[in-house]
């Protein structure tokens, strides 16, 4: 804590608990705010002078959240079964709707490019977002499926050659000294990838300081859950780089393979392997109809039935619907639309399915190696217009600290906020987020600790905002004034990877 009574600030916090787990802080505080930066904090009775001032009483005061696993690119990619190079190159407007939910939901901070899916070039992506404006921070991953796809190993069912690794490593160079966190695998989406494949691209990365995050090969209740935990952390063992792997509640949370799982995390970390995970709170994931995950023998791999599936969208077929948005699948329709999408003959649908064990997640969200992450992200119909998607876009940190946290006690809120704020920003070497220290970026999430709570639902209700988020600061700037986006401005960065 420092006194610095003669300063004027851009703007001061008063009388919020303020809670830093970087700095095992947890007290009532002001902050002082300038420059977009935190220049003090002061007990009460200390006054800060400032041009502007948030009485935070009765509020918490954490540092901004940091959303490691987004997809922004829902938003914007076109919808086709094989995204093409051609498409990838598409210049987009930045996520309006994604951003616009996650900063209501306190988010400050967004790493796009999961899961393989990346713009190229990046660069020129980075660039776009700044001369139209960012809402919040923007850091991504180069997206590996991406460069398979520009290389053209376009068969996800096939390795690539060694040529095509050749070029596939020269893609991630670029966008890597363009500034890219890293590389992101989607080996669930592109099954016939190889170890060697991933290992060249994850030492590409490795050798320029990146980090590596992966939608991994097995998603279900079987030995090959564990499987692929293990070739991840055998990745991040023979490369020397930090491994976050991706959603790990949907990759593991079926039945009893989740422990193992978390098993073989936490022994790699005790021996010196830097692998972490992420999980979103709810018990159903989302992806396309048309991908790998749902290839013959799915049913019987997760012990569900097409009753589990539940359409995000509505699905028409030469102008008539055929089924609507929140309705569950049968037998014969899920087999008659995903014939209707590997045939090319409608745009591969969005399929949400209701099959993850709460109790798994809550395994999951108690590993200290284990952070939140929203797997979120708005989908626009390409006909229509219309949004839909999942409510993790909208509500993933609020229903943690609301359900999970306050309700179910499921840990104290100091370890809360280290998981939705100081352990991303730490594993991705973002030293000036995720506290509220002096010198630190004011990036930051002020709540009602007895009121947060998540509105989303599945269906149309998908981007609902939470409840007891009263205010959001972004680089200094309140973006979020009594749980209401203040319009017109665009304070966000885009965090570009130093080597």
């Amino acid at each position: 804590m420092v006194n610095t009574p003669t300063e004027t600030f851009d703007l001061v916090i008063r009388n919020g608990r303020v809670i830093d787990p970087s700095t095992s802080t947890d007290t009532i505080a002001d902050i002082g705010i300038k420059n977009g930066s935190i220049c003090a904090l002061a007990l009460p009775g200390t006054i800060l002078e400032g041009k502007e001032a948030i009485d935070a009483d009765g509020l918490v005061v954490a540092p901004g959240f940091i959303d490691i696993h987004t997809h922004e690119d829902l938003e914007m990619l076109p919808r086709n079964h094989e995204t093409s190079p051609g498409d990838l190159r598409i210049a987009p407007s930045p996520p309006h709707y994604t951003m616009n939910a996650f900063l209501l939901d306190g988010v400050t901070t967004m790493i796009g490019g999961n899961c393989g899916i990346s713009f190229y070039p990046l660069a020129g992506y980075f660039n776009l977002l700044e001369q139209e404006g960012c809402l919040i921070n923007y850091a991504s991953y180069g997206g590996h499926n991406t460069y398979r796809g520009l290389a053209g190993a376009g068969d996800r069912q096939l390795p690539a050659t060694a040529e095509q690794v050749k070029s596939m490593a020269e893609l991630a160079q670029q966008d890597l000294d363009g500034g890219a966190l890293g590389i992101s695998y989607g080996i669930m989406y592109a099954p016939g990838t190889s170890y060697a494949e991933m290992l060249a691209m994850a030492r590409v990365a490795a050798a320029r300081g990146g980090l590596a995050a992966s939608h991994a090969r097995c998603g279900w209740d079987g030995p090959e859950a564990l499987d692929s935990m293990n070739e991840m952390i055998s990745i991040a063992r023979d490369s020397g780089i930090t491994m976050q792997y991706s959603h790990i509640g949907s990759m593991a949370g079926y039945g009893e393979y989740m422990d193992a799982c978390l098993a073989a995390m936490s022994k790699a970390q005790s021996e010196g392997i830097r692998v972490f995970a992420d999980v979103y709170p709810y018990g159903a994931w989302m992806t396309n109809l048309g991908s790998a995950i749902l290839d013959d023998g799915f049913f019987e791999r997760n012990n569900c039935e097409p009753a589990d599936l539940e359409s995000s969208g509505d699905i028409q077929v030469d102008g008539k619907m055929i089924m609507k948005r929140g309705e569950r699948y049968t037998q014969e329709s899920f087999y008659r639309i995903r014939a209707l999408t590997m045939d090319g003959k409608i745009p591969d649908p969005f399929v949400i399915g209701h099959v993850i064990k709460q109790d798994k997640i809550q395994s999951a969200m108690l590993n200290p190696f284990v952070m939140i992450g929203s797997d979120g992200g708005a989908v626009v119909d390409t006909k229509t217009g219309k949004l839909f998607g999942h409510p993790r876009t909208a509500g993933t940190r609020a229903r943690f600290l609301g359900e999970f946290v306050r309700q179910g006690k499921l840990m104290d809120l100091v370890t809360a906020i280290y998981k939705c704020s100081t352990l991303p920003a730490e594993v991705l070497g973002l030293k000036k987020k995720g506290g509220l220290f002096v010198g630190a970026d004011a990036d930051i999430t002020i709540f009602d600790a007895d009121r947060i709570t998540d509105t989303a639902k599945f269906g149309t209700g998908f981007l609902s905002p939470p409840e007891g988020i009263a205010y959001v600061l972004v680089n200094g700037v309140p973006l979020v004034d009594k749980g209401k986006i203040v319009p017109g401005i665009r304070p966000g960065k885009v965090i570009r990877r130093q080597a």
